[in-house]
């Protein structure tokens, strides 16, 4: 009798709140279990209740909402990109794909007559796309424009190409050496060639110029309209400044934006971090979180710039760039620590992996399970460290389409003994792992870094079997890296990554199961519907 009672008591309660019910197609919880359910209803922005047959249709709903056989599945976070730059990219020369060095500086000459005056801005080239696969030289930009600057970031952001004009402008044109943490390339006669790496880069930003406050929000909106269409309804920012994040903060007090922004800040340049470390910002509603400082520990391995405990195989020179010595990151993260903050540490090449994670076991020890700190792109290891990784519990931050764009060229940079230790996602599935893009360094879309994680191929399947095939994941582990394991590294997983009771409602509408998809069906999925707390985003404007 009684329990009848608590039945019809707990009945009425849940018809009285329940606003929204979806049914009739494929519900994934997205929990541990991968529960799949056929109908879930929404209420105040949260998860109420799902279940399996037609008890729904008591439910005192406001609205329900017919699948017609869809897939509805948990919103997809992506652990580390760069909004700004995503946004901002739209705005500017688009080199990606470009074929040679005279394509891309044609497709500058192209926008000369839309930009009149000031810098002219592009990124994605990619000399290892290109015939001889070696740094461009200024030349080529000079011919196109010989009095403005001409700036184009490589697309992994480590390295710059410039035309004669910027180079001038810069104290590059005189240096005798190279700024520490950085490289200027030179030719056989020490003259600079205008491809300027990691840190050497930094005093060409005053001939670019601030944007506007009014350009930051522009920026802004346009990278989250980008990621809530393939079904993203969060993200990790990786490296923000506090003007981005005052730009932020306007769009949300006057509901421009609705997405779920977790902030790194970017402590670039800074001294002493005590002066600009507060405590950290924890908003119980996930609308916006700054609780991490990211760190740059070395370069990118397409540039020559990440640090390798042994010489590149094709530059036998170089070992890369060290952006900071051990000792001064470990005065970093004790810093940090101290504050309250997550630390995130940027490492590509082994060298630099293995620096930051004896940093972390030093000043963190097991505190790491409490203090959660991340190492962003992991990108080469050695044979030792994915062992030492899972022991403590460092967050591996990784983003699998790297492997597919890179390991055309990562055989010839390190040789294939070394890149056996490259985006070794199977050697760390057991860690806490994180999955992103890095745009706009690389492709945003998440159902390309989800297909590249299960098939290390591209979406023409090459190459065959895969690129080191056997550290490809299950579905199901990279999926959690996108949801669960993206809500553990931002210390949200009570609230968001799954679809579980009581928990946020960021969720996705799909044309198909990714489970019951062809593999190339999943690289094609698309997104239908996305919600964030409940409310559509997509396919509604912004």
């Amino acid at each position: 009798m009684w329990a009848v009672m608590w039945t019809v008591i707990l009945l009425t309660c849940f018809n009285a709140m329940a606003s929204t019910v979806y049914h009739n197609g494929t519900i994934r919880i997205g929990d541990e279990d991968q529960t799949v359910t056929d109908w879930i209803a929404i209420a105040d922005g949260k998860v109420l209740d799902y279940g399996k047959g037609k008890r729904f249709r008591q439910l005192n709903a406001e609205k329900q909402i017919d699948l017609k056989g869809r897939t509805l599945m948990p919103g997809l976070t992506d652990s580390h990109l760069h909004l700004t730059d995503l946004g901002m990219n739209q705005f500017q020369v688009d080199l990606k794909g470009c074929r040679s060095a005279d394509e891309a500086a044609e497709r500058v000459r192209k926008v000369l007559s839309q930009q009149p005056a000031g810098a002219i801005v592009g990124n994605g080239w990619d000399q290892s796309d290109w015939p001889g696969k070696q740094f461009p030289h200024r030349s080529s930009l000079d011919n196109v424009l010989d009095s403005r600057p001409i700036i184009l970031y490589r697309i992994d952001g480590h390295a710059a190409w410039v035309n004669t004009y910027a180079l001038k402008h810069t104290p590059a044109w005189t240096m005798s050496g190279d700024p520490a943490g950085g490289q200027i390339i030179r030719d056989s006669k020490g003259i600079p060639t205008g491809v300027l790496i990691d840190k050497a880069m930094s005093e060409l930003e005053p001939l670019i110029g601030e944007p506007s406050d009014e350009q930051l929000e522009r920026y802004l909106l346009a990278a989250v309209k980008s990621l809530v269409s393939v079904g993203v309804t969060g993200a990790h920012d990786a490296g923000a400044s506090p003007r981005e994040i005052a730009a932020i903060r306007r769009l949300l007090k006057r509901n421009a934006v609705r997405f779920r922004f977790y902030e790194m800040l970017s402590v670039k340049g800074v001294k002493n971090l005590s002066t600009v470390l507060t405590q950290p910002e924890i908003d119980p509603q996930h609308w916006l979180t700054i609780r991490t400082v990211k760190l740059f520990l070395d370069g990118a391995m397409g540039s020559w710039g990440a640090a390798l405990e042994k010489p590149y195989s094709d530059k036998p020179e170089s070992t890369g760039i060290l952006r900071m010595t051990a000792s001064d990151l470990e005065t970093q993260v004790r810093a940090i620590d101290s504050k309250g903050y997550q630390i995130a540490i940027h490492a590509i090449g082994d060298r630099a992996n293995r620096i930051a994670i004896d940093a972390l076991i030093k000043i963190l020890g097991k505190h790491t399970q409490v203090t959660r700190p991340r190492i962003e792109h992991v990108q080469m290891l050695r044979s030792a460290d994915p062992d030492r990784i899972l022991t403590y519990k460092i967050i591996a931050s990784m983003q699998p389409i790297h492997c597919t764009s890179d390991m055309k060229w990562v055989v010839q940079r390190i040789g294939p003994e070394r890149a056996r230790f490259t985006y070794a996602w199977n050697s760390l599935q057991t860690a806490p792992l994180a999955f992103g893009s890095d745009a706009p360094m690389d492709d945003f879309i998440p159902w390309h870094g989800l297909f590249a994680a299960v098939t290390r191929q591209t979406a023409s399947f090459e190459p065959a079997g895969g690129f080191y095939p056997e550290q490809i994941v299950s579905l199901e582990r990279a999926l959690q890296a996108f949801t669960l394991g993206a809500a553990y590294a931002s210390f949200s997983e009570n609230a968001l990554g799954s679809l579980e009771k009581g928990k946020l409602a960021d969720f996705i509408v799909v044309d198909q199961d990714p489970f019951k998809a062809t593999l190339k069906a999943l690289y094609a999925t698309k997104v239908l519907e996305t919600y964030i707390g409940g409310e559509r985003v997509f396919p509604c404007p912004l």
